[in-house]
């Protein structure tokens, strides 16, 4: 029997559909600015290879296309477009960048055609475990009677506990100094979050209302207090989650879709203009913005919203920005920040064992050394896991990177496509973790990855030990 297969299938109506919109954006990025005709032919390329061997048309919504859209599709391929438009966008959050020009795009093509590449290859590997597929579709809610009255009693409990601290504890995005009840209540939160996502996926099984109110408790409680402390990413990958979860037994309705295009527009309209404005008042250390409807009209008469949404995701500008800093700057941001296996073992020694413990958030030396910003105004800029990837170890680390991804992507789909809840909530949670790790700061994700598992095998066992009837 087989371990390893190959599932490289080619079908006519994916080759067309690949084809033809490789072709329309080819064409475009020419018509857009004809300077750049080799680097565009080689992202095109790129484009083809995710297109054809990687998208699934049959399954819009899985955890693999969504990583792709978000990944290659927006932060590569759209943004390359918007920068053939707008250059001077061009890695706009460094204070010295590179300037986007044919020479200087032609790195970055080769290494995004060469990810494009692996991960094709990888993504296409089938890992054949006959003991995991029938764990994997073994579904522990046989019936849907379990014992509500303790598992709600011990949820509004943990919860209750969680958010009493937070809300009287106040971690802002600009702050890093975290204590040791931080970590722990850190934790505490996977673990809710994880409840979370399981009650969700009860309600949508079992049409128990009581599980859409307990999950609502908690995503409402942690949207309240994302606001709170200024974290502008949190909602939108929670939204990412929501999708996934709800189309595991839901099919896709113009209520669905209508939901998600408000959802987005609040998001970069509404949402996204108040933590702005709530930021740029934390930067100052006063009200200098005042958070009223007038602040918001002047926010979007200077403020250019494809601009801000393009940038939002610019992982070709990161990842090119690493590919082109100087090597004296990298030395130096190593010599601070440590490489990246430095920093794993000591993130998970506590604070108060070692009060001198250096501080392991990459954004933090990005910002400052690298970018050459001021430390009294904490940006905490990060260059995307593939560009920190690269100035910690060189293309061997994108070689790694682009490996990883989909290997565990792969392992994602397979639970999330499994018959059993806890699995199903686990491969979203994992999955918001691995969106999250994009954007950069490798070392506390792997960590968190840990945590998830563990978070994953306490959860799996009180439910089976004292939750079941």
């Amino acid at each position: 029997m087989k371990l390893i297969t190959y599932n490289f299938k080619i079908k006519n109506s994916n080759i067309f559909i690949s084809y033809a919109i490789t072709v329309l954006f080819f064409i475009l990025s020419n018509l857009l600015n004809s300077n750049f005709l080799f680097t565009s032919i080689i992202i095109s390329i790129s484009l083809f290879v995710i297109l054809f061997f990687c998208f699934d048309f049959n399954n819009f919504i899985t955890p693999n296309n969504i990583f792709i859209v978000i990944f290659f599709f927006i932060g590569n391929f759209i943004r390359y477009l918007y920068l053939l438009k707008f250059p001077n966008s061009y890695q706009s959050f460094s204070r010295t960048p590179f300037l986007f020009s044919p020479e200087n795009s032609i790195l970055i093509s080769i290494v995004i055609l060469f990810i494009s590449i692996i991960y094709a290859c990888v993504k296409n590997v089938s890992f054949h475990n006959k003991k995991f597929r029938n764990k994997s579709n073994t579904n522990f809610l046989i019936s849907n009677k379990f014992n509500y009255f303790f598992f709600i009693i011990i949820y509004l409990f943990l919860m209750f506990i969680y958010f009493f601290y937070r809300f009287k504890n106040i971690r802002l995005v600009t702050q890093i100094d975290y204590g040791i009840f931080d970590y722990i209540f850190n934790l505490l939160e996977q673990f809710l979050y994880f409840i979370a996502l399981f009650l969700f996926l009860h309600y949508l099984k079992y049409n128990k209302i009581i599980s859409l109110v307990l999950y609502l408790l908690f995503f409402l409680g942690i949207t309240y207090l994302s606001i709170l402390s200024s974290w502008r990413g949190s909602i939108l990958y929670y939204g990412v989650s929501f999708l996934l979860v709800f189309l595991k037994y839901k099919k896709i309705s113009l209520y669905l879709i209508t939901f998600f295009v408000f959802g987005f527009f609040f998001y970069f309209y509404i949402y996204s203009p108040i933590l702005s404005i709530y930021r740029a008042n934390l930067a100052y250390g006063y009200e200098f913005y005042p958070l009223n409807i007038a602040s918001l009209i002047s926010y979007y008469s200077r403020t250019d919203l494809l601009k801000t949404f393009s940038e939002r995701l610019n992982y070709f500008d990161m990842i090119s920005y690493s590919l082109m800093v100087s090597e004296n700057l990298k030395e130096m941001y190593l010599n601070n920040a440590l490489y990246i296996h430095e920093k794993i073992p000591i993130i998970f020694l506590p604070r108060f064992i070692w009060p001198e413990k250096p501080i392991i958030n990459s954004g933090l030396y990005v910002t400052h050394i690298l970018m050459g910003y001021s430390t009294d105004i904490y940006t905490n800029i990060s260059l995307s896991s593939f560009g920190e990837i690269f100035i910690n170890y060189s293309f061997i680390g994108i070689i790694f990177l682009s490996f990883v991804y989909p290997l565990i992507i792969n392992l994602i789909n397979r639970v999330y496509n499994s018959k059993n809840l806890i699995n199903v909530a686990f491969s979203v949670f994992a999955f918001n973790l691995l969106l999250l790790s994009i954007e950069g700061d490798i070392s506390p994700k792997i960590v968190n990855g840990f945590l998830i598992i563990i978070v994953f095998f306490i959860f799996r066992f009180l439910f089976q030990s004292f939750i079941l009837s």
